[in-house]
């Protein structure tokens, strides 16, 4: 219900946003820079980073966040994506904010809804809440900069606010299932043969 009031109201919602962001400055500012957030290369920077913190401290759980990480990341592109090119709803910042679904094109002004910056940031900050939820200022962080994240989608003219919303809502669910079933195997394995080559993802429940 609430998705199909913003649908309903996406285009309201973002000229008014235009027209805010427009006369404060700050908010364009800062939402170009939290807005990388969810950008699959940051991510993986920042993966990187508990990865080698893991190595050089001799930290497990560091290296299982950043092992988890990598999953809620992969499988929040591949949903967001197949979402996309499904419903291919064309971005606000194409043809002066109309809203249009099912276009012909598939290029990234027709690839709005979700938003798989959102859905990455949710669920990379769900895996790392949920792995250290023992010390209550880092779900905070984690939650409060994958929110600044997913409004800077807005704000930056990129998505609808539906879409923003979705993108949560895969994101938070995909890092929840991560968690959950974080002692099953994600398996990666080149496939190699005289027609092809390439890698075969596996995820074994």
């Amino acid at each position: 219900l609430t998705t199909a009031f913003l649908i309903k109201n996406d285009e309201y919602i973002i000229k008014k946003t235009r027209d805010f962001t427009s006369s404060h400055s700050w908010i364009k500012d800062g939402g170009s820079m939290i807005t990388f957030l969810g950008s699959a290369p940051y991510d993986l920077i920042m993966i990187g980073g508990f990865y080698i913190s893991g190595l050089l401290f001799n930290d497990k759980r560091a290296k299982e966040t950043a092992a988890l990480s990598i999953r809620a990341l992969f499988h929040s592109i591949l949903v967001s994506q197949v979402f996309k090119l499904l419903l291919r709803r064309q971005r606000p910042d194409y043809d002066n904010g109309v809203d249009l679904w099912f276009n012909h094109g598939i290029g990234k002004a027709f690839r709005s809804f979700p938003s798989g910056h959102t859905a990455q940031v949710w669920s990379f900050a769900t895996v790392i809440a949920g792995m250290y939820k023992e010390k209550p200022a880092i779900p905070v962080i984690c939650y409060s900069l994958a929110v600044l994240a997913g409004l800077s989608r807005i704000t930056e003219n990129e998505h609808w606010a539906s879409d923003v919303l979705i993108g949560t809502v895969i994101g938070y669910s995909i890092g929840r299932f991560i968690i959950n079933k974080r002692n099953k195997r994600f398996i990666v394995s080149p496939i190699i043969n005289d027609q092809k080559a390439g890698l075969k993802l596996s995820f074994v429940f």
